[in-house]
């Protein structure tokens, strides 16, 4: 894909090029149309996400906006301080939906997902734009509603990591009290 090519090169050649330079350069070269968050070239969309450090947890995109995007390539531009990298993220390639998406199921299409997320490779395949014609031949090969049911399943099945909080009798009288506290030091 030249669009992956090009942004490359830009970062190589400026390497301080951040996420909103970079996308500039982009539009600038390839006049894409821009879908709120979403760059739709020829034949493909891209999502620039930036990256402060090693980890990439941060939230990508919606999966209703996903949705639209889903029956060509869909590219995210992870962008780091000192390198830019490339996901496929179709639905195919994402794992689950954000925690916070307990209403997910057919009919209400709602969450995001997180660059933690999306899937580093599929089987002995690597996530690596060299690989994406054969990655999204296997997305292309898939229906959304298959996809849409595996990540309604995958994010229903998530479960808290800590203990909900259960306060003693002692702790309900002080929270309790705190409005009364709070009026007497004002």
């Amino acid at each position: 894909m030249k669009a992956i090519a090009f942004i490359r090169d830009v970062k190589r050649a400026e390497p301080n090029a951040d996420k909103a330079a970079l996308q500039q350069r982009y539009v600038e070269a390839f006049r894409p149309e821009r879908v709120r968050s979403v760059f739709v070239g020829d034949g493909y969309s891209l999502r620039f996400s930036k990256v402060g450090g090693r980890g990439f947890n941060g939230t990508v995109l919606g999966l209703s906006v996903l949705q639209k995007h889903d029956e060509k390539p869909f590219v995210v531009v992870v962008v780091r301080s000192d390198r830019v990298e490339f996901l496929l993220s179709n639905s195919t390639f994402v794992r689950k939906i954000s925690h916070s998406s307990r209403d997910l199921r057919p009919g209400n299409i709602v969450g995001s997902f997180n660059g933690t997320d999306i899937f580093d490779g599929h089987g002995d395949i690597p996530n690596e734009p060299t690989r994406f014609p054969e990655l999204f031949a296997i997305h292309d090969a898939s229906l959304w509603d298959e996809n849409f049911e595996r990540l309604v399943e995958a994010t229903n099945g998530i479960v808290p990591r800590g203990n909900p909080f259960a306060p003693t009798s002692i702790q309900r009288e002080l929270l309790l009290a705190a409005p009364d506290r709070a009026r007497r030091a004002l």
